[in-house]
């Protein structure tokens, strides 16, 4: 039903069946022993060889998991991966649109309704969906590490535009006026005026100012947040975005983790026992001057290449109207730069550090930036994201890994550290020192 080959049979047959695989329901996966399967069988044996059946196979691309004498290594093709994604696709859990240059984009709704546990009244058709979008999950976080969400229960639009709206007044106010809502530190709360932070100086490569003015809250009631006096609609508004990012983050990783195998682990478990920590920024970025652009001296950022210290980020962005797309990545392994464009009615997610420590190397951090156009597109290229980072609760203990953009030179016990110590450490070279451009 999806296009099944030779290519495809041969991956169903290299898993072999393990113990309690004839307990699934579904007929065995991936017998040693031939046998006639139906087509959805079928697919769902391909499924599992790329999709991580019982943790049998730990990536899309074929790693068994150390020690497991039942675990033989699927020559698992492009082919055979894109049959699968297609099968997702079709069932409309995810879409591959041509103008997001080859991310996906879920619906966040179905993808949970799709890998929900099984009932005894499902059917075969049932275990083929949930597979199918399980491995295209996993393809898009083991193999690129940005994908959008859309249908996510919450009028993302509507919100973004109600923060924008409600903040704009206070970046526009002259620097002398706005002051009294600026407190810097960590983490940051209120207004960083333009150019007063540097992600080039924090991860230490380079001076380079963030070209951006940017108002950061949180919920983790130790660090005020700033709200300006007699403003309540303000106030109303940051908290309903706030409180609406965490459900929907909350929802994301439990699909996450599900797919990941990493459900009811004691990490995930103290993540979602707390609720998770957010930090949200509202970021501005004001058209770039030809003096910072591409063409220009200046590194070719308006925020330097990093990782998020986060279990994740999701973002909200608006286009730039000259219709320059300046959010990009890198996934799969390349250095090559893709641009992450704006989709109205989606967030963007991000993987962060902390999403890699507990996923134990599976996932790994994306790397991104938020780049300059050349100086004939320097008019029209404003534009403004709504980040919330979703992080682990104050006191969760991480390792931080050797090639963490965050180690900041401190040398770490080997019993981890307290994550609000980690993100102290990480961001006391946020503060920027000097200007780039005039």
């Amino acid at each position: 039903r999806c296009g099944l080959d030779s290519d495809l049979l041969g991956m169903a047959r290299h898993v072999r069946e393990k113990p309690g695989d004839r307990d699934l329901g579904r007929g065995v996966v991936g017998t040693t022993t031939p046998r006639k399967l139906s087509g959805a069988q079928l697919l769902f044996g391909i499924v599992s060889a790329i999709a991580v059946l019982g943790g049998v196979v730990a990536s899309p691309q074929g790693s068994c998991q150390a020690g497991d004498p039942d675990c033989t290594e699927p020559e698992v093709s492009d082919h055979g991966i894109a049959s699968v994604l297609k099968a997702a696709e079709s069932n409309k859990v995810v879409r591959y649109p041509d103008e997001t240059n080859g991310l996906p984009i879920f619906d966040l709704a179905r993808l949970a309704e799709a890998i929900s546990p099984p009932t005894h009244t499902d059917g075969e058709d049932a275990g083929v969906e949930r597979m199918t979008a399980a491995a295209a999950l996993r393809d898009a976080l083991l193999n690129k590490g940005i994908f959008y969400i859309e249908n996510t229960g919450v009028e993302v639009e509507t919100l973004a535009r109600t923060v924008r709206e409600a903040t704009k007044p206070y970046f526009d106010l002259p620097s002398t006026e706005a002051e009294h809502l600026t407190r810097p530190g960590t983490p940051p709360r209120g207004l960083a005026p333009l150019e007063s932070e540097s992600v080039a100086a924090l991860l230490g490569v380079g001076t380079h100012t963030d070209f951006a003015t940017k108002w950061s809250l949180g919920n983790n009631p130790k660090f005020e947040n700033v709200w300006p006096e007699g403003d309540a609609d303000f106030k109303e508004k940051w908290i309903k975005f706030q409180d609406e990012g965490l459900g929907v983050s909350s929802k994301l990783f439990d699909v996450i983790t599900t797919v990941l195998g990493l459900a009811n682990t004691t990490a995930a478990d103290a993540i979602k026992e707390s609720g998770g920590e957010s930090n949200i920024r509202h970021i501005h970025y004001p058209d770039v001057p030809p003096a910072r652009c591409s063409d220009s001296d200046v590194p070719p950022e308006r925020m330097a290449a990093h990782h998020d210290l986060d279990i994740f980020t999701l973002i909200h962005q608006t286009p730039c109207e000259n219709e320059f797309v300046s959010l990009q990545g890198q996934f799969g392994g390349s250095k090559d730069w893709v641009g992450v464009p704006p989709v109205p009615g989606t967030l963007v997610v991000t993987c962060g550090e902390v999403l890699s420590i507990i996923s134990g190397g599976q996932v790994t951090a994306t790397t991104h930036r938020v780049t300059v156009p050349p100086s004939s597109l320097s008019v029209g290229s404003a534009r403004t994201t709504t980040a919330l980072f979703w992080q682990p609760h104050a006191d969760f203990k991480v390792n931080p890994p050797a090639d963490s953009h965050f180690t900041g030179g401190y040398d770490f016990p080997e019993d981890g550290i307290r994550f609000e110590d980690w993100i102290s450490i990480a961001f006391s070279n946020l503060a920027s020192t000097q200007k780039a451009s005039t």
